[in-house]
């Protein structure tokens, strides 16, 4: 087992026991700055990003899609 301070599904329960969607949006703005490598928070930037993930019903997930399909296809498998 890797040396990690927690695993995938311990976050998970976490995310389904202890979050709302606000606190879940955070989590989403660090992720999109930790993507970008980003070192500091710009909370007016970053707020408009997920409210531009909110206002879009053609983006389908704050991850992506290819990352998702490739997920949804695998279970099948």
């Amino acid at each position: 087992m890797k040396n990690t301070k927690w695993t995938a599904q311990e976050l998970l329960d976490s995310f389904n026991r202890e979050c709302n969607q606000d606190e879940m949006n955070e989590l989403y703005k660090a992720l999109v700055a930790y993507s970008v490598g980003a070192t500091e928070i710009d909370d007016t930037l970053l707020d408009k990003t997920i409210e531009y993930y909110f206002d879009n019903d053609n983006i389908t997930s704050i991850i992506n899609e290819d990352i998702l399909d490739f997920y949804e296809k695998s279970i099948d498998n």
